[in-house]
């Protein structure tokens, strides 16, 4: 793993819950989906969800999308268009491919301080 991608990861990433979103937006770069959809899809609780996608907005990994016209409705998130960051999560995702790589990728999280935000 590169530099670039470890530093991405421990500070970025730095949870398996946003590992598993960033990695579930790489694969999906075309969805456009609500926080609990996205829960759903990835097999977790939708109100972690939403804080970890929130946390992904302001890092600029995700995009928020509101509705001006129906402000009552819930936000919808969509990948990043930057292509540094997608290169970023491409390489990361390259890594968790095989088994040990998402192994060692979650032992980094681990170490950072993210076991407390699996």
């Amino acid at each position: 793993m590169d530099q670039a991608v470890r530093e991405f990861l421990v500070s970025v990433i730095n949870s398996r819950v946003k590992l598993d979103l960033v990695l579930h937006f790489h694969r999906n770069r075309y969805t456009l989906d609500y926080a609990g959809g996205v829960a759903q899809k990835v097999g977790r609780r939708e109100e972690e969800v939403r804080r970890a996608l929130e946390e992904l907005v302001e890092a600029g990994v995700v995009v928020r999308h509101t509705s001006k016209l129906h402000s009552d409705r819930p936000p919808i998130y969509a990948y990043t268009r930057d292509p540094r960051t997608q290169a970023l999560v491409a390489r990361l995702a390259e890594y968790c491919s095989s088994e040990g790589g998402r192994r060692e990728v979650e032992t980094i999280i681990d170490n950072a301080g993210g076991e407390e935000r699996k």
